[in-house]
């Protein structure tokens, strides 16, 4: 029974020993500013959607009393920020991640944590501040303050996460949207530095990933945008030496070879698909039996006469 009365006892003890502390603090003044209390400033400062005090003692005896703020309206504030961002593609490979999407302003909660230390004659003085963002899948990081800085905004009532600034925001002004990319670059290097070694390594997997894709769909589209290209039509120059009492006659027998003079057709085709833009000329001799196909009709197309002269060639094993 005495056992569990000292326990309790001292217990108690250091109960009031740490409000002690905690009032301390709260009922002081600063320096910079003795028009209200150092409690009277945080408790009624409206950037806390919920607060807390609490005092401890460390490793090497120093007495903490610290103040604990968790911010408000930090879903909205990063909601809003996401909106500005373009969604074009040339923008996602800067300032989206690698699924296309700003994650690294999904931060579900942010601290602000205040810490005075006690002094051994009851005095005080703010030693740190960190401010603690943690993301959707757990991530959190703390990063420290510039104090005097962190107390004025507290003293002066100011709030961090605000969507309503951005009520008014042209996002089509330069200058704004420098701002809206400045402060998403910061939260997407907080967010990288604590990834692990893995998440590295599969974030640049994906990278690369997307990298191969948008040059595949740019080369296609390339493809898909170039006009297409006019069939050359054959420049022919025709001579003929044939009499025209020969023109008028037409071949009486397939199988005899008759004893004309030919024309001379000179075809020559300019072939634009080969870099190198090389001519093909092709020369041939026409005569009168490579006007009429084999059922002795008359051919006006210049392809057929070339066909008819190729296949009279094979026939007669002549030109």
């Amino acid at each position: 029974m005495t056992l569990f009365l000292v326990l309790v006892s001292s217990l108690l003890m250091q109960s009031l020993t740490n409000d002690g502390n905690i009032n301390v603090v709260k009922n002081g003044v600063m320096n910079f500013n003795k028009t209200i209390t150092v409690g009277e400033a945080f408790d009624n400062w409206n950037n806390c959607q919920k607060s807390e005090w609490k005092s401890f003692e460390t490793d090497n005896k120093r007495k903490i009393v610290q103040f604990t703020c968790h911010r408000k309206g930090v879903k909205e504030y990063m909601n809003k920020i996401k909106s500005f961002f373009p969604k074009d593609e040339e923008v996602k490979g800067s300032y989206l991640d690698v699924h296309g999407k700003a994650s690294y302003l999904d931060i579900v909660s942010s601290a602000g944590i205040f810490q005075f230390t006690i002094n051994k004659d009851d005095t005080f003085q703010i030693d740190n501040v960190q401010t603690v963002p943690v993301w959707f899948d757990g991530k959190k990081t703390s990063n420290s303050q510039e104090t005097m800085e962190s107390l004025k905004e507290v003293y002066a009532n100011e709030i961090s996460f605000d969507a309503s600034e951005f009520n008014k925001f042209d996002t089509k002004n330069v200058m704004n949207q420098q701002i809206v990319y400045a402060l998403g670059s910061v939260f997407k290097l907080l967010y990288e530095s604590q990834m692990t070694e893995a998440e590295v390594k599969e974030q640049q997997k994906l990278i690369d990933t997307n990298k191969m894709k948008k040059e595949f769909s740019e080369e296609k589209k390339v493809k898909n945008d170039k006009p297409k290209q006019d069939t050359v039509e054959p420049d022919i120059d025709i001579k003929d030496t044939t009499p025209d009492i020969q023109k008028a006659e037409s071949p009486k027998n397939d199988k005899q070879m008759p004893n004309i003079v030919k024309e001379e057709i000179n075809i020559k085709i300019d072939n634009d698909t080969k870099k190198d833009k090389n001519n093909i000329t092709y020369f041939a001799k026409i005569g009168q039996q490579d006007k009429y196909n084999s059922k002795n009709q008359k051919i006006d197309d210049v392809a057929a006469i070339l066909q008819q002269d190729r296949a009279n060639f094979h026939k007669y094993h002549k030109a």
